[in-house]
């Protein structure tokens, strides 16, 4: 997973994270693999995330990913770093194959087919109407947290879509 990330045992690496353990392992497992200059931030959502004059290099939308401990802090005690207590759906997501869904999923995740959020035709997202009544139907409203994560899967035997042919050598 590292050698995806272009990092090589030359670069600085600092961890950070929610869990003071889980950032303590992910660092030595760095070290072990022969990574010299590892550091821990213990507070990098306050500390550094949060002052503008650091350098950050960030993903569009960024704000709006979560990670499992977050979702795991959610699940436990119904609170979150960063949340705000306000009405929340956990949604597991699939392109016509609700046996990935069953199969396994978060605890309350609701199934979410993604056909009637896009058109037919050109795969796009549907109209606003179209996508306003799909998401009132699963009782999410615009005051809702929608938490969505999915498992890849190839669609279901007969789909008429193309199917994604998986990893390259899997």
């Amino acid at each position: 997973m590292v050698d995806g990330k272009g990092l090589t045992p030359e670069d600085r690496v600092v961890v950070y994270g929610y869990d003071r353990e889980e950032r303590r392992v992910v660092a030595e497992r760095f070290s072990r693999a022969g990574f010299a200059d590892v550091a821990l931030h213990h507070d990098f959502l306050h500390d550094w995330s949060n002052n503008a004059t650091l350098p950050m290099e960030r993903l569009p939308g960024y704000r709006h990913l979560v990670s499992a401990s977050w979702l795991n802090f959610l699940l436990r005690d119904r609170t979150a770093p960063e949340y705000d207590n306000r009405q929340s759906r956990i949604c597991h997501a699939h392109y016509r194959n609700p046996a990935v869904y069953e199969a396994g999923h978060i605890p309350t995740a609701a199934p979410l087919d993604t056909n009637p959020l896009e058109s037919p035709d050109t795969w796009n997202r549907c109209s606003a109407d179209q996508l306003r009544e799909a998401l009132l139907g699963m009782g999410i409203t615009r005051d809702t947290a929608v938490i969505v994560y999915e498992r890849t899967r190839i669609p279901a035997e007969g789909d008429p879509f193309p199917r994604w042919p998986g990893p390259p050598g899997g």
